[in-house]
């Protein structure tokens, strides 16, 4: 095996450090979920954000606490929360700055795909309705929504070589996904990602491993899925009257082809780069950085106030 190239599994290991400790704990529905709190986190030894959780799962916003104004609900991964930033340098933050008539919520989870975001708007369109919602898209979602085994690999590698303890602290989650246009199924964590012994020391082994992982790669079109769900949120919202759009963070073919499956949905193109090293954590994590954040902002800000005006 090794003649012919392949080498024992070797995982480029991100390190993510926080005081206090886990910030995002396991959720039996969600997968994870912000632990309320406020922590100092660490990514790859260099970048350094405090985040305040708050005890609905929302992050902390600073001047968003105005009870009675209409609200604006934000729905994202990573990106969207502002993985690698303080509270208030997160894009719903700066968006906050400038819609002072509007409370912004930003519900955003590191981690979260489509389906999470769904099952998000069904919880809260029945308990508290909010007066818009922003769906923050990227390309990365595709692979979370249809939960592909590429992706399986990348969480459970991913928690159990930050550490132990992370990993243990994981039983009991159940991550959602979609195979088929409508229903939402369930995926263990001990179950996520089933794992060839002996693939860290012998090439064959890993062989055996990337074979099987091919195999087992899902069928699903991720692109069909996201429209479908997409075009559930949106009725949910109609169905009360919320302005919704989807705004998408960065392109590639994939994004291109849901845009123009689901023409209905108000949709802005942000076009940001995730390799642009001036607006992003380089080279030490790819999240955007307080310049990043502040380019997005500009970018959105004119597209949520002419959703909302047009509900209005």
């Amino acid at each position: 095996m090794r003649i012919l190239g392949y080498r024992p599994f070797n995982n480029d290991d991100y390190s993510v450090s926080s005081k206090p400790k886990y910030p995002y704990i396991a959720d039996q529905k969600l997968g994870i979920q912000l632990r309320e709190g406020t922590f100092e986190i660490t990514l790859n030894k260099a970048v350094k954000f405090r985040a305040t959780h708050l005890s609905n799962g929302e992050r902390f916003i600073p001047g968003a606490d105005m009870p009675g104004q209409p609200e604006i609900l934000f729905l994202g991964c990573s990106f969207t929360y502002g993985y690698g930033v303080d509270d208030g340098d997160a894009f719903p933050a700066l968006i906050q700055n400038e819609l002072t008539d509007w409370r912004v919520r930003n519900s955003a989870v590191p981690g979260y795909g489509t389906a999470q975001h769904l099952l998000q708007l069904r919880e809260r369109i029945k308990s508290d309705p909010p007066e818009a919602v922003f769906l923050s898209l990227s390309s990365v979602h595709f692979i979370r929504t249809v939960l592909s085994h590429r992706y399986r690999s990348n969480l459970r590698i991913g928690y159990r070589r930050s550490a132990q303890e992370v990993n243990d602290k994981m039983k009991g989650a159940k991550f959602p996904y979609m195979e088929t246009c409508g229903e939402i199924k369930f995926q263990d964590w001990e179950t996520m990602y089933p794992e060839i012994w002996g693939r860290y020391t012998t090439a064959t082994a890993n062989f055996l491993q990337i074979r099987w992982d091919r195999i087992k790669e899902a069928s699903a079109d991720p692109v069909e899925i996201t429209a479908c769900i997409i075009q559930e949120m949106k009725q949910l919202c109609e169905e009360k009257n919320i302005p919704f759009g989807v705004i998408c963070l960065d392109s590639n073919h994939e994004t291109k082809r849901l845009e123009k499956s689901i023409p209905e949905v108000p949709w802005k193109n942000v076009g940001f780069s995730f390799k642009n090293k001036k607006l992003t954590n380089h080279p030490h994590d790819g999240h955007p950085n307080r310049a990043g954040h502040k380019k997005i902002a500009q970018s959105v800000l004119p597209f949520v106030i002419k959703t909302i005006e047009n509900a209005e």
